[in-house]
C-alpha cells in the first residue's frame, strides 16, 4: 500500500529527512515516536503530497508527487496538528467539505441526500453531532478536533494521517478517539499513521512503531518489540525510568 525509498526531504534546501525506506500494507496501524524536530511531522508531510522529496513514495502503486490532490484525497486524508479558521462555516459545512472529492463537478455540484446523510453519520461517530449547526469559530480546541477529524472521515480515505491528534483532548476524548481509530482500521481496508509524543499511547493503540531521530529511523517494528534502549537513545533520556515512575503514581491512586 505504502512503500517508501531512498527519500530524502526538507524544507529551504535543509535536509530534515535523509534516507528514508518504509513499507507499510494495508491494514497495519503505525505510529511515528521521536522528540522535537526529528522529522515526524516533515515525513507526513511528504507522505501527503505537500512537501517536495527526492526518492520514491508510492501509494497503492503510483508515485505521490505525480498525484493529482483530488486524486489523492480520495485515498488518503490528513489532520495536522493545528487548524486555521479562516472563515466561519458552520460544522456541518466544514465537513461537508470532505466530501467535494466525490462529486463530478466537485465545488460547482449540489451535494445529494447521500452526501448530507454521511456528513451526520461522520459527525456521530466523533461525537460531535450536536456541534452540527455551530459555527466553527466559536468551538473549543477538542470540539474542532473532532470536527476536522469527521471532514477526514468524509473523504472516505484509505489512510489517515494523523499529526498529533490527540492535542487539545481531555483523557476520555483521547481514549475515544484511538478506540475509535482501531475499530476504524480493524476491517483490514484502512491504515492509520499517527505522529505522537505520547510513548504509551504509540505502545498501546498502534501495531508498529518507527523510532526517528534526527531525521532517520533508528527503530522500525513491531510495537512488542520495541527495546528500552532505542527508546532511551531517541529521546536522550531514561523513558523506562519514567514510565516506571508513572505506572507506580497510577496505582498508589487506585489504592487511595
Amino acid at each position: 500500500m505504502l512503500k517508501i525509498k531512498n527519500l530524502t526531504t526538507g524544507y529551504d534546501n535543509q535536509i530534515v529527512l535523509q534516507d528514508i525506506a518504509l513499507n507499510l500494507s494495508l491494514g497495519e496501524n503505525l505510529c511515528i515516536l521521536g522528540a522535537n524536530g526529528s522529522g515526524k511531522s516533515t515525513l507526513l508531510k511528504a507522505i501527503s503530497g505537500i512537501l517536495k522529496y527526492e526518492g520514491s513514495i508510492l501509494l497503492f502503486d503510483k508515485e505521490v508527487k505525480n498525484q493529482k490532490p483530488i486524486e489523492l484525497s480520495q485515498k488518503l486524508a490528513r489532520l495536522s496538528q493545528t487548524t486555521n479558521v479562516y472563515f466561519p462555516h458552520t460544522v456541518f459545512d466544514t465537513v461537508m467539505l470532505g466530501r467535494y472529492n466525490k462529486l463530478s463537478k466537485n465545488v460547482f455540484e449540489k451535494p445529494s441526500k447521500a452526501h448530507y446523510e454521511y456528513v451526520d453519520y461522520c459527525l456521530n461517530i466523533v461525537g460531535a453531532y450536536e456541534l452540527r449547526n455551530r459555527k466553527i469559530n466559536t468551538l473549543s480546541g477538542g470540539q474542532l478536533q473532532k470536527v476536522m477529524l469527521a471532514r477526514a472521515l468524509a473523504q472516505e480515505p484509505s489512510v489517515i494521517l494523523l499529526d498529533e491528534p490527540s492535542n487539545h483532548l481531555d483523557l476520555k476524548s483521547q481514549m475515544e478517539l484511538f478506540n475509535f481509530l482501531a475499530q476504524w482500521s480493524a476491517d483490514k481496508n484502512h491504515t492509520v499513521i499517527a505522529v505522537l509524543h505520547d510513548v504509551l499511547q504509540g505502545l498501546k493503540f498502534f501495531d508498529r512503531i518507527v523510532l526517528l531521530k534526527n531525521g532517520i529511523i533508528h527503530f522500525d517494528g513491531d510495537t512488542s518489540q520495541v527495546q528500552s534502549t532505542k527508546l532511551e537513545e531517541v529521546y536522550d533520556f531514561n523513558v523506562t525510568q519514567y514510565l516506571n515512575e508513572l505506572y507506580n503514581k497510577l496505582n498508589q491512586l487506585k489504592h487511595t
